[in-house]
């Protein structure tokens, strides 16, 4: 999946989190990082809010510069466990 901005857009990505194998859960914690050719230009925690049996996480990012080479990497804490997550973002 890939990410598309217009330059100057500010705008929210949202992920939902569910369990594959209907266990209930609960995210501790979520942030994120946008990356451009591997270094880091912004950063924040994500907001998360409970969706039935499933969790939403988002993130307000705002990429500087056109280009095809930004990642948005998500960590999420779940019980003891880190899950990282990546995502492909192009400006134009």
């Amino acid at each position: 999946m890939m990410v598309r901005f217009l330059l100057g857009e500010d705008k929210y990505v949202r992920f939902l989190i569910h369990s594959t194998v209907d266990e209930r859960f609960v995210i501790k914690e979520a942030n994120w990082r946008l990356l451009l050719n591997g270094k880091e230009e912004s950063s924040g925690m994500c907001d998360v809010e409970q969706k039935d049996d499933s969790w939403e996480i988002s993130s307000k990012i705002s990429p500087m510069r056109v280009s095809s080479y930004y990642k948005l990497e998500l960590k999420v804490k779940i019980r003891d466990e880190i899950i990282m997550h990546r995502e492909d973002v192009e400006v134009r």
